[in-house]
């Protein structure tokens, strides 16, 4: 057999039109391999509002005092995706649906079923449990309450209502009563076969299935909500809604919880919102009766975090038939949970997320009254006279440490249109509200007036004060501003600080360093950067080795380090050893510390 491979270069310098013409440092080819596998299985494609959703039970209650009480928080296994379109309320559809075809011509589908473990609470008895049983579902394995249990469920064919059969579509069903309940953790996989033998399966690494320590996607994984541990309605007291619906990031953030000594299902619940730009948004915590929280569900969590990422379009909505196709009232909801007496602590992270407020007079209302914010333009960086990595730095005492926002690299055309930029929020403290953070000016050292890098906002409620605290940007677009001894990340100073704010109590677990790395790591972020990057290497203290930078023809561009390690972290600014700035383009940096070396690509766009 002969294969012909073509390999060819584009210079994306050209193609945005950036200035310049040189093209050093020239790319390279090397180790040039190809490499021939088996044809893998059937197809399997499913949209993630097919998908099955975290949930609070529809019942609306918490109480799990009695037998009869814990009977009655049935959590149903449904898809994120509301199937009600003819009115203003949301019906969950019931199965979960996968879009499967053969790959191979000549070939069939011959077997098509999900695969299910499921991690249940020991506080829901064996008295109201079932474990599921018909033709469909076969090998199950359940056990007394605390325990794992498993089976697989063999799909159906999808059929439209007039019940003709819908070609290549299919759905499987779990139980809705008597099956999972608040604290118990659900994963599935899909698994097709081919009438030739050959299996494939989605998602396609099945690492980590059934071992419910995080390393399985969380789009394989489903919580029932709240994780109640006891009959007096003990449960964690940090509610995490994500808004996002992707992973990037949130082991980050884990590590971050982890290092404060707070574990999920413990310290804090994650609410993950499904597809949360698909129409209509009838997923999100405002649905109560369907997948979202009641207001006497919500009530149990004190601290609420909220991340949206870089999302836009309708957010935390508010439910009214305005042409937005928001079926959930998250507003609504969080209001009234805001009212419930005690401390009620609320912090938010999002690029665009105060711009998406302003889509109603309802999300208005909430962004000025609630979270003490006013909504100034859609993009900060011209007030910050172009910075995209500009420094937050504390104005407020509940705040100790500078940090360094990222606001992604601008890349402009040879028109001078800017293209694939992301907008960050100008934001303003409203009245009675305050600055939390503000940006430095690079070039003078002095703050920035007329922008917020975050906003405090106190909340009186019955005597007590709790906090609203806004961040216009991501939680993952926070960097450390330069090098720094070995510890935490700055994102984990940060959530410690809110945590602190909130009067959170210490994690069960304790606080715990970050992690020795028996294997060195070299990570950079920013990447591509523009105007700095940060580099980290996960080293020991007391070790020896060098950071360096190079061309890709291998010559030295950079020493960031040389000599014993005494911190993790180096920022490159892109200018060389003599003080000089570099062309855009890619370079090696290359890291060793006691006879390990690790390489990484980096590249600079200016």
């Amino acid at each position: 057999e002969w294969v012909q491979v073509r390999l060819w270069v584009v210079d994306f310098a050209d193609q945005w039109g950036f200035p310049g013409t040189a093209g050093t440092p020239s790319p390279q080819y090397d180790n040039v391999a190809v490499y021939k596998y088996r044809q893998q299985g059937p197809n399997l494609v499913a949209q993630t509002q097919h998908l099955p959703q975290d949930s609070f039970s529809p019942a609306g209650s918490r109480d799990v005092s009695t037998v009869a009480a814990r009977d009655a928080l049935d959590v149903p296994i449904d898809m994120a995706m509301d199937v009600h379109s003819g009115s203003f309320f949301v019906v969950p559809g019931d199965s979960i649906v996968v879009a499967a075809t053969a790959r191979i011509p000549g070939t069939a589908i011959q077997d098509l079923r999900l695969m299910w473990t499921m991690k249940t609470n020991p506080l829901f008895e064996d008295a109201i449990r079932s474990a599921p049983s018909g033709s469909r579902h076969s090998n199950v394995v359940a056990g007394p309450a605390g325990t794992e249990w498993s089976g697989e469920v063999t799909a159906d064919t999808c059929r439209s209502p007039s019940g003709s059969i819908q070609p290549g579509r299919f759905f499987f069903n779990l139980p809705d009563v008597d099956f999972m309940y608040p604290g118990d953790v659900i994963q599935y996989c899909i698994r097709a076969t081919d009438s030739d033998g050959r299996v494939s399966t989605l998602p396609s690494d099945l690492t980590g299935f059934g071992q419910f320590d995080h390393s399985y996607p969380r789009y394989g994984t489903a919580h029932a909500l709240p994780s109640v541990t006891e009959s007096l309605g003990a449960q964690p007291s940090i509610l995490v809604l994500n808004d996002r619906g992707n992973e990037i990031n949130f082991p980050e953030f884990r590590q971050s919880m982890t290092e404060l000594g707070k574990s999920e299902g413990i310290e804090y619940d994650i609410y993950w919102k499904r597809a949360p730009g698909s129409t209509p948004n009838s997923n999100g915590i405002g649905t109560a009766g369907a997948h979202g929280a009641s207001v006497e569900q919500l009530s149990g969590y004190t601290t609420i975090l909220y991340f949206s990422g870089t999302g836009t379009g309708v957010l935390l909505a508010d439910g009214m038939p305005d042409g937005l196709d928001t079926k959930s009232d998250d507003i609504g909801l969080l209001e009234s949970w805001h009212r419930v007496p005690g401390r009620r602590n609320m912090a938010y992270f999002g690029d665009r997320l105060a711009q998406a407020m302003t889509t109603n007079a309802a999300s208005q209302n909430y962004l000025n009254s609630t979270m003490g914010v006013e909504y100034v333009a859609s993009d900060v960086v011209p007030h910050l006279g172009g910075q995209r990595t500009p420094i937050a730095r504390p104005v407020d005492p509940a705040y100790e440490t500078d940090y360094l926002t990222y606001f992604n690299c601008q890349l402009e055309n040879q028109a001078g249109n800017t293209v694939g930029v992301v907008e960050h929020s100008h934001i303003m403290p409203a009245s009675f509200a305050t600055y939390g953070h503000k940006y430095l000016d690079p070039s003078t050292g002095q703050l920035i007036n007329g922008a917020a890098a975050s906003v405090i906002f106190p909340s009186p409620n019955a005597g007590v004060v709790g906090y609203d605290l806004t961040f216009p940007y991501s939680l993952s677009w926070i960097y450390p501003r330069a090098q720094r001894t070995v510890g935490v990340s700055d994102r984990t100073v940060l959530l410690q600080e809110i945590l602190s704010l909130f009067q959170e109590s210490p994690g069960s677990g304790g606080p715990v360093s970050a992690p020795a790395h028996a294997s060195l790591e070299l990570r950079i972020a920013p990447n591509p950067f523009n105007p700095r990057t940060i580099i980290r290497f996960a080293v020991l203290p007391g070790q020896r080795g060098t950071v360096r930078v190079f061309t890709l023809r291998g010559e030295l561009v950079r020493t960031l380090h040389d000599g014993e390690f005494e911190v993790q972290e180096f920022t490159w600014d892109g200018v060389d050893n003599d003080g000089a700035s570099v062309a855009s383009g890619v370079y090696f940096v290359r890291a060793s510390a006691d006879g390990q070396v690790r390489v990484a690509k980096v590249a600079l766009v200016r």
